[in-house]
């Protein structure tokens, strides 16, 4: 019976807001820690805007003030797909070279895609990328999804239909399955490492005792080992505590890390914007000081001399013309 083919895995989430935007931006362009993920190993970061760069495009686009700001997508193939000889010759390459061609297609065009990376680092490759949701110079993500099932299925065949030349095959249409979204993928590969990490961990506690080569130290190699058993037993619970305990740190370390950026940007963000607004605000009150005096220097010579000003206002006029 012949293997079946590997599959083509894309997902779509919206992104909602600036955190969400914020939070994507940094996992996919590696600003903090990533689980399990090789730092050996260099990825590629082929296009980065800066949030700042983000957030004046959606607000002058928006029209709405719950309007969708745009997407993270995700794209991968089955684990077997990425074998030795695809990774490290051509063939991965062009995978990404017609992924991108047809974000391209399919999102807006190239000027949409606001962040893209190749990651490597993790078990499977996969592209990273951040659109922003703008059609026709307006936030309408509907041009782009529909809000539909139907949409998104569509969405599914097209890629699939790209990535058929790879030997990549679409996953079961109308099946009843849900998507995994893209976080779950990510906390699924991630839960997936750190388990065989930590069992690895575990396994590292397990020595066992050779037998001794006479009889002479029999009985005392067997109470050495019946001593190494006992308290081994007995250090597994807090071996298993502390690992547990880790990996809560390193999820509480992320999250905090995660929260920390966001608000810097928004601080920074709004810290220009209200340096601008008062900047603004100045120049509109020496106008309007220059206004006044301007106003109550007219008043006075045209109380003094009315032929003088107009005058001046004919004399204008014919300038002007």
């Amino acid at each position: 019976m012949a293997a079946e083919s590997p599959y083509a895995i894309f997902r779509q989430e919206k992104i909602r807001d600036y955190a969400d935007f914020s939070e994507t931006l940094g996992h996919t362009n590696r600003d903090w820690e990533v689980p399990n993920a090789n730092n050996e190993v260099e990825n590629q970061y082929l296009i980065f805007t800066p949030l700042e760069q983000i957030k004046e495009r959606c607000e002058k686009a928006r029209t709405r003030a719950d309007n969708v700001l745009g997407y993270d997508l995700l794209f991968t193939a089955s684990p077997e797909f990425f074998s030795e000889e695809v990774v490290s010759g051509k063939k991965i390459n062009r995978w990404k070279d017609e992924t991108i061609k047809w974000i391209e297609q399919n999102f807006g065009g190239r000027e949409n895609i606001v962040n893209l990376a190749v990651h490597l680092d993790e078990s499977t490759p996969h592209i990273a990328c951040q659109t922003v949701a703008i059609h026709e110079g307006k936030l309408n993500a509907k041009h782009f999804t529909g809000g539909t099932r139907h949409r998104l299925s569509e969405l599914q065949d097209s890629y699939a239909e790209a990535m058929a030349k790879f030997g990549l095959q679409r996953g079961v249409k109308g099946s009843l399955a849900k998507h995994e979204s893209i976080k779950k993928y990510y906390a699924r590969v991630n839960e997936h490492e750190a388990n065989a990490l930590d069992q690895l961990r575990v396994a590292d506690f397990q020595v066992e005792l050779e037998p001794p080569k006479t009889n002479m130290f029999k009985i005392i190699n067997e109470d050495h080992e019946d001593y190494f058993a006992r308290h081994f037993e007995k250090m597994k619970p807090k071996i298993q505590a502390l690992l547990d305990e880790n990996r809560q740190l390193r999820t509480e370390i992320v999250a905090l890390q995660k929260e920390v950026k966001h608000w810097r940007s928004a601080r920074a963000w709004t810290k220009q914007k209200s340096e601008s607004l008062q900047k603004m605000k100045s120049k509109c009150n020496q106008l309007s000081l220059i206004n006044r005096k301007l106003n109550a220097t007219l008043q006075q010579v045209e109380e003094v001399a009315p032929g003088f000003i107009r005058k001046l206002q004919r004399e204008r006029g014919e300038r002007t013309r």
